[in-house]
């Protein structure tokens, strides 16, 4: 009972301490985000600690603001220097002394080295939808849908939108139509002259079981005819697995065996030829085959269905796809680095949290 309940603390405050990096690499992009905040980072390069007057004396001698008095100290403290002390990057001391951190060092240093962290937007609720998209795309492209699924929001439509205009991200579209998120293309089935290929087996060779090796010897000798193209081993495989979980052909021992095979062809419409043939000629879209065959849309994605169900046809979707610019990329790197530094930090003083998770849960 006592080491379950230590677990549950332990959950608790693992769990506390991720929140913690959560909020903190929020904080901090909030922070450096902002051109004027980062600017006031460079005033330390020289001095160890600094007050608001000189800050405000150095914006000033940057040309970031013409007069003080237009920027009050005031002013500079809670729009600038307070966000930056949040964050752990400054820090203040006695007479409103501040210093830079070690913490808020490694973030200068970081984003020191891209130019593209002023692109991000700088949201005053600290979400950070766009950072979250730039970081799901840092390991690779992804289906416009699936990450939609996994940043699910409202808004994210207009996100993306916002980060191709900045040349953050590039968003491929099948047929270049932004409207459509997959694209389908049909092919005649393998599995269609396979199967016929079985069925041919006994009539043809006087046996009517046959082994793997059996039906690749055979079909090595009529595939490229059939299908204009050599077939290998684990095609065969694949296609023998599906007869048999369709019922096409019977398994034993190891054997095989074609059941009563009828050809799906025979028992097609003048219609559904039509699309067969069509796909057959190389129409593999549903416009294409619907145009070639001279039927109504309606009409075409159920004889598709059905063609689909015997096996007769594959499809193949092409989906919309999001993938990160140079530019984009960089800045990915940037935020990860960032996170990187805000979890070693968050660690490093894990006792220091820990107190304020003890405190926080009495």
């Amino acid at each position: 009972m006592e080491a379950r309940m230590e677990m549950k603390e332990n959950d608790k405050i693992l769990y506390s301490l991720n929140d913690y990096v959560a909020q903190l690499f929020s904080k901090v992009l909030y922070a450096t985000k902002n051109s004027r905040r980062r600017l006031i980072l460079e005033a330390f390069n020289e001095h160890k600690t600094r007050t608001e007057e000189d800050i405000q004396q150095y914006l000033k001698r940057k040309g970031v603001i013409k007069d003080t008095r237009g920027y009050s100290k005031g002013k500079l403290r809670k729009n600038h220097l307070i966000p930056l002390v949040e964050a752990k990057i400054l820090e203040e001391g006695e007479d409103h002394l501040f210093e830079i951190t070690s913490f808020g060092k490694e973030i200068k240093q970081i984003i020191g080295r891209v130019k593209e962290l002023g692109t991000l937007t700088i949201s005053p609720q600290q979400t950070l939808y766009p950072e979250r998209v730039l970081l799901k795309l840092r390991k690779g492209s992804k289906r416009y849908s699936k990450l939609k699924s996994k940043i699910y929001i409202s808004t994210f439509e207009k996100i993306i939108q916002k980060l191709v205009n900045r040349g953050l991200v590039r968003v491929n579209h099948p047929c270049g139509s932004p409207h459509i998120h997959s694209l389908s293309h049909f092919t005649t089935s393998s599995y269609y002259p396979f199967i016929q290929s079985v069925k041919t087996y006994p009539e043809r060779t006087g046996r009517s079981w046959f082994t793997e090796y059996s039906i690749t010897h055979y079909l090595a000798q009529e595939w490229k005819e059939k299908v204009g193209r050599p077939i290998d081993i684990d095609e065969i495989r694949e296609l023998l697995k599906k007869g048999v979980e369709v019922g096409d052909i019977v398994k034993t021992d190891g054997s095989y065996k074609p059941s009563s095979i009828s050809d799906p062809l025979e028992s097609l419409k003048t219609p559904g030829r039509k699309v067969f043939n069509s796909i057959k000629e190389g129409y593999d879209t549903v416009r294409e085959i619907k145009d070639k065959s001279g039927l109504s849309f309606a009409s075409t994605y159920k004889i598709l269905s059905r063609l689909k169900e015997k096996n007769l046809i594959e499809e193949h979707k092409e989906y919309v796809t999001i993938e990160l610019t140079e530019k984009g990329r960089k800045l990915a790197d940037c935020l990860f680095q960032i996170k990187e530094c805000v979890i070693n930090f968050v660690y490093t003083h894990k006792a220091e949290f820990q107190e304020r998770v003890e405190v926080e849960s009495e």
